[in-house]
């Protein structure tokens, strides 16, 4: 039965949770509409499903189940395909710290106080603060490095195999990637920009990381 996906596909945790879909070849929709039906964002049921309104919100078999990480693990659990977690208690147990380090601070640090700042500023006239910016770059430059130095000489976050933790990283990674100039986050000498390259080659990620207008 397919998973539906509720939030907009440029949202750095749907995308997180299509990317898990995709590696383990879950049939998925991703959007505001349930069944054909409009499902208002900040509404009655999204309140329902979310009591703080957050993104992303999984449905399955008219069942609801809010926030990424935890969406992910069911997914991962609950669906054949490649397993995304490890098997052994304690490396998955640093998995799950993981999604939660990245979910939490190194999405707040990146995306929340930075990225969203330069491309929806909540301004009069539609233009970011850039004294907000600036200010807020060296966190999002020093969150970036705890993924570094997670990262290491490895091919991924948590050794040699994609795990949860590389899909609820990966689309920030690339985000942060992609800024160029004064507001670049990622050196070209960075091991991330390998990392990128990387997650890019997956087949998973053709739907992932596809630019949105």
């Amino acid at each position: 039965m397919t998973v539906h996906i509720y939030g907009p596909q440029f949202s750095n945790f749907v995308r997180s949770v299509q990317w898990v879909c995709e590696e383990k070849g879950i049939d998925y929709q991703i959007g505001f509409e349930l069944q054909d039906s409009p499902v208002e964002f900040k509404g009655e049921q999204h309140r329902a499903w979310h009591p703080y309104l957050k993104l992303p919100v999984l449905v399955h078999e008219n069942r609801a189940l809010a926030e990424t990480a935890p969406i992910c693990r069911y997914l991962d659990n609950a669906f054949d395909g490649p397993a995304l977690q490890p098997v052994d208690a304690w490396a998955r147990a640093e998995c799950d710290s993981w999604c939660q380090l990245v979910s939490i601070y190194i999405d707040k640090a990146i995306v929340r106080d930075y990225l969203l700042e330069l491309y929806f500023p909540k301004t009069d006239d539609g233009k970011p603060r850039m004294d907000v910016v600036m200010a807020n770059l060296p966190a999002a430059k020093a969150a970036l490095a705890v993924l570094a130095q997670q990262l290491g000489n490895k091919p991924y976050l948590m050794g040699e195999h994609f795990t949860l933790v590389d899909a609820i990283a990966g689309p920030i990674v690339c985000y942060a990637a992609g800024l160029e100039g004064k507001v670049a986050l990622v050196d070209a000498a960075s091991p991330l920009r390998a990392y990128v390259a990387r997650l890019q080659a997956r087949k998973s990620s053709a739907k992932v990381l596809q630019v949105t207008g």
